[in-house]
């Protein structure tokens, strides 16, 4: 009974507690964060955005024909670096068949998606990078928008604002209804300052933020830990629509969730330190009741 009444407690205090006690600090302290960014005429971007694919036929090209009909600004220059993480299917082939000249094609053995951004990142020179999956979907102005908190020299890392796309399915409601409170969550912790997780299908850095990541960590959990460590501020974008599909089966969505709790454990056993919470001690709430 004592087991039972401790996680019952547990589970309210995550669920319930931590979003009231956000909102409470939030009425205390107020919003921190400017959530209506303006572009200015100098701030002229050079933009990368990175694909790493695996087996990807079905969606590549998709996925570049979107990017390059993105409404952008004459100022912004725009590189797409798609990386082949050991496809043997058509991927290579559908890439190759794109002559755009900023259409950049990286061939990889398979490696793993860490050491595919840690390689292609190595040798690009764009001010902003921007990761996301072969089957996300951005909206015409995604880039645009995501973009523009970089005005502001404080900002770090800006998350896009992801949606699900309805298939039907069991799993679907069951994801839509979480990543409804997810992004609810997201909202309150980016307005009190203390947003320590992104979406690597929709999310975009200073590339001098980037460190090499290991093979165990991702992008979406260990460039936001390592943006507060330094001082910089993660922000949510919701201007910046992009659209992705659930994973359809149950079991899909399970190995997808053990991969990414795995990988947001790792990431933040390998960067904690008083250090780090000494500079926002309220991520602290963010870590406790959010990630951990």
């Amino acid at each position: 009974m004592t087991l039972l009444l401790s996680s019952l407690c547990a589970i309210l205090i995550t669920w319930v507690g931590y979003p009231l006690l956000l909102i409470l600090f939030r009425k205390i302290f107020g919003v921190k964060k400017n959530q209506h960014f303006s572009i200015s005429s100098d701030s002229i971007l050079s933009v990368s955005v990175i694909v790493a694919a695996y087996n990807e036929e079905k969606n590549i090209e998709n996925r570049i024909n979107n990017l390059l009909q993105q409404k952008l600004n004459d100022s912004i220059e725009l590189q797409i670096h798609i990386g082949s993480d050991g496809s043997t299917d058509r991927t290579e082939e559908l890439v190759k068949n794109f002559n755009e000249n900023n259409i950049h094609f990286h061939k990889f053995k398979r490696e793993g998606r860490a050491s595919v951004h840690n390689e292609i990142i190595s040798n690009i020179q764009s001010e902003i990078l921007i990761f996301t999956d072969a089957e996300t979907e951005f909206d015409d102005y995604f880039i645009l928008n995501i973009t523009k908190p970089f005005c502001e020299k404080e900002v770090g890392v800006v998350v896009g604002n992801l949606s699900y796309k309805n298939t039907g399915s069991d799993s679907n409601q069951a994801e839509s209804m979480y990543w409804k409170y997810e992004k609810f969550i997201r909202k309150l912790e980016d307005e009190c300052g203390i947003l320590a997780n992104g979406t690597g299908a929709a999310m975009a850095i200073r590339s001098c933020l980037y460190n090499p990541i290991a093979n165990s960590e991702d992008v979406d959990s260990a460039i936001p830990i390592d943006a507060h460590a330094r001082g910089l501020q993660v922000t949510y974008c919701w201007s910046a629509v992009a659209y992705d599909y659930t994973i359809e089966t149950d079991w899909q969505a399970l190995q997808s969730k053990i991969r990414g709790a795995s990988q947001t454990i790792l990431c933040w056993k390998n960067r904690i330190s008083l250090e780090l919470f000494n500079k926002n001690k309220l991520l602290l709430l963010s870590f406790l009741f959010h990630r951990f």
